[in-house]
């Protein structure tokens, strides 16, 4: 039986309220989201990557560089459409025989590279037996506090007395860089976290994920001198 490829969505919106226009701020020199087209395609497996967008500006690059893409309607590219919406708009829209397991790579998470993408894959499918959706993360050892009712309240590390870190339990803080999972559990949750989910670590450096000009430009200092 031959190896099914992997099909890959990478979300590029036009328009951002935070940073304007992210995905398609030139990151070093290359667009954001091209950037992240570039990883997934110097990775040893064979992925077939599609980018969605309802930019025109993305895809005329697109058209440029000859990368697959699909326009995505209006009514699932709002402040308040989600990233499921456009990976049913990907599925609805292209045959799947060909297709087991998906792959979702955010732009804004420029500092990914294609070996890392393999050793991802590489665990996602050593346990493929056993899992159907993974996600990439990092770990830390935060206290975190929210605001309820006007009153501030600690998430986690609830003790009278702070441990020290190394007798904290360790947070797997998601990064946003990459998912994987199975195209047929995802059909059934419609959620990138679909059946069993495991979870697959970063460096914290790497994981730095773009929602600001500060990250933007912090990004491109550590890439720089890697």
């Amino acid at each position: 039986m031959t190896q099914k490829k992997y099909l890959a969505i990478i979300p590029a919106r036009k328009g951002s309220k935070g940073l304007p226009n992210k995905n398609i701020l030139p990151f070093l020199g290359v667009p954001l989201f091209l950037n992240t087209y570039n990883i997934l395609k110097s990775s040893k497996y064979e992925i077939d990557i599609y980018v969605s967008t309802d930019s025109e500006e993305i895809i005329s690059i697109c058209n440029e560089e000859k990368i697959n893409f699909i326009k995505r309607p209006s009514e699932i590219s709002t402040d308040n459409s989600t990233t499921e919406d456009a990976i049913i708009h990907l599925l609805n829209s292209l045959k799947l025989a060909n297709y087991d397991h998906l792959i979702l790579a955010q732009c804004t998470s420029p500092l990914l590279n294609s070996s890392e993408v393999d050793s991802i894959l590489n665990s996602f499918e050593s346990k493929i037996d056993i899992i159907d959706s993974l996600f990439t993360c990092y770990e830390d050892h935060i206290p975190l506090w929210t605001r309820e009712d006007n009153k501030l309240q600690r998430v986690n590390l609830n003790e009278e007395v702070r441990q020290p870190r190394q007798k904290s339990k360790p947070l797997f803080v998601e990064n946003g860089a990459l998912y994987v999972f199975k195209i047929n559990k995802f059909k059934v949750f419609k959620n990138r976290f679909c059946g069993t989910t495991e979870n697959y670590m970063m460096s914290k450096t790497n994981s730095i994920d773009i929602d600001s000009l500060e990250d933007f430009r912090l990004a491109e200092l550590i890439k720089k001198n890697i």
